[in-house]
């Protein structure tokens, strides 16, 4: 497993749990600000090259564990095939309510099984101690100049890092987010530093989108009305009008598919549906929203649409955030 300690190493643990080579937990924690999907999955294809590549004795297995019940789980990790040790990627564990979490933290913090086990959760930060003879990395939302090259280096093995890209990258932006940072390295495996068309004009409309729309969204479903008016001004310019009530259209939505799912099966059969919604309205701000008021916010959306298409609503949008921000629906 030295190969698999050497890779980690990377990351920082916060706690240093490597002695000789060897791990004294057989638990690896990572703990995000906000959760990145892509990270976990890349992260995951890491691993199994390298195991592919240099330990012919393991298996790899993606593990959703939000659809296994607790005896299910214990069986699977206390258990090897023909003499395998069996690396557990659990992907999913910032999915499940507080309770079922706190009985697999509770049962892992003890498990001495012979299989290697990855886990990755979000907003632990009051709660260290679940697994404290785990080996534990913090993954920073917010990605600098050197930690970028380090995951492309990680990342991208199999390239050459081109640091006068990294340069001219992080010339523009001081600091990247972590899910944006996987779309800019793919780019960077096949562009050179001197595509200026890229930085220019693709990378602008890349960055843009993906901040502009995930803090609107957030804070438009937290109420934060100061803040989400401030953005609104500044990044409604940079699409059409049609794009916007599109957007909008899909997050609310998206937003009537939780509460609904939630109200008839729970918070966590909801969660499997909410891939295009900030985690703010998926951890905790779906409870201040009923599926009535939020279906007469879409109809809404709908007669605006039909208003602006026929050249009528002028700043009928924002009236409509207004209303909705305010409860006058």
């Amino acid at each position: 497993m030295s190969n698999i300690l050497e890779i980690l190493s990377i990351f920082s643990p916060k706690n240093s749990n490597i002695i000789n080579n060897n791990f004294t937990s057989n638990i690896i924690l990572f703990k995000f600000q906000i959760y990145c999907p892509i990270f976990v999955i890349s992260l995951l294809n890491r691993i199994k090259n390298n195991v592919k590549n240099n330990v012919k004795d393991n298996v790899v297995i993606l593990l959703e564990i939000k659809d296994i019940s607790l005896p299910e789980l214990h069986l699977k990790l206390n258990n090897s095939f023909l003499g395998q040790q069996i690396i557990y990627f659990i992907k999913d564990m910032y999915l499940l309510d507080k309770d079922k979490k706190q009985e697999i933290y509770n049962y892992l913090i003890n498990y001495n099984g012979p299989n290697l086990i990855f886990i990755f959760d979000q907003d632990i930060a009051n709660n260290n101690n679940l697994l404290i003879n785990s080996l534990n990395f913090d993954i920073p939302y917010n990605i600098d100049y050197n930690t970028y090259n380090k995951y492309y280096s990680f990342f991208y093995n199999n390239y050459n890092i081109n640091k006068i890209f990294s340069q001219k990258l992080f010339k523009l932006y001081k600091v990247i987010p972590l899910d944006l940072i996987f779309n800019i390295m793919m780019y960077q495996s096949t562009l050179s530093s001197k595509n200026n068309y890229y930085f220019v004009n693709w990378l602008p409309k890349i960055f843009t989108q993906e901040i502009s729309t995930f803090e609107l969204s957030h804070n438009f479903f937290a109420k934060q009305v100061k803040t989400f008016f401030e953005l609104w001004i500044k990044y409604k310019i940079d699409y059409p009008i049609e794009f916007w009530i599109s957007f909008w259209s899909d997050q609310i939505w998206q937003a009537i598919m939780i509460v609904i799912i939630k109200e008839d099966n729970g918070i966590i059969a909801a969660k499997r549906y909410s891939s295009k919604l900030p985690f703010s309205f998926i951890n905790r701000n779906h409870n201040y929203y009923n599926s009535l008021y939020l279906i007469k916010a879409h109809q809404e959306l709908y007669n605006i649409d039909f208003n602006i298409k026929n050249e009528i609503g002028y700043k009928a949008l924002e009236l409509w955030f207004y209303k909705f921000l305010y409860n006058k629906l």
